[in-house]
């Protein structure tokens, strides 16, 4: 029989038995990613998270036991910590609370803090397993526009990672920008109203951020229902 897996843009077609246990099947589906185009990206049976009907699946079940179908559908994403972004997210710190502070960069930091010119966005690692556990982290994202709403989603490609495990940041806390022009625009939530967001600024300094300090107690946050900044070059 033939499952189809889905992610996102990504889909493949494997080949199980009905006695397959869901381990057995992610060793198929492993094969299949390492063969393909997606060949770069690291997947492990402990690693990968398959979902058949909204619900995820036990390594020790099989393919029979879970009542799966001939050309069913079964969703498969890396596993994380967190929860799925929502239609408003607090999260980000709010530029007109607190302007930025000047971080100068330096070359002899961890590889999980590289910044990269254009934005980009700073979290936390929730995997237990990552060496920057709870430390703070930098996805750059480089030139270009990021909608926080959508591109925070983990069914996208564009979604944070953490770049030394790969697992997705769901839970950011504040951006930088490097050697660029950055533009916020969005709608915030302030004491029950909507509110218009629009700040403009730029960098011209080679080697410093402007970092935006999340701050104690979420004082520089607010709860955003929509968020787009854009960074360009100079």
């Amino acid at each position: 029989m033939i499952i189809k897996f889905i992610n996102g843009i990504k889909k493949f077609k494997v080949e199980v038995n009905p006695s397959d246990t869901i381990k057995k099947v992610k060793e198929n589906l492993i094969l299949k990613i390492k063969n393909s185009k997606y060949s770069n990206e690291y997947y492990s049976i402990n690693s990968i998270l398959l979902i058949y009907n909204g619900s995820p699946l036990s390594d020790n079940d099989t393919v029979e036991e879970l009542g799966i179908k001939d050309r069913g559908v079964i969703q498969f994403s890396k596993m994380y910590r967190g929860g799925e972004v929502g239609s408003a997210v607090k999260m980000m710190t709010d530029p007109e609370k607190k302007g930025p502070v000047k971080w100068k960069t330096t070359y002899d930091g961890p590889d999980y803090l590289i910044v990269k010119k254009g934005i980009n966005l700073f979290g936390f690692c929730q995997n237990k397993n990552c060496i920057a556990y709870k430390k703070e982290v930098c996805h750059p994202f480089g030139l270009g526009t990021f909608d926080l709403i959508q591109d925070l989603s983990s069914k996208s490609d564009k979604c944070p990672k953490c770049p030394a495990c790969e697992y997705l940041l769901l839970e950011l806390e504040t951006c930088g920008f490097m050697k660029c022009k950055y533009h916020y625009e969005g709608m915030k939530i302030e004491k029950g109203q909507f509110k218009k967001l629009d700040y403009s600024n730029s960098i011209s300094e080679e080697h410093t951020i402007d970092y935006f300090e999340a701050g104690k107690n979420d004082e520089n946050k607010s709860l955003f229902y929509e968020l787009k900044i854009e960074a360009s070059d100079l």
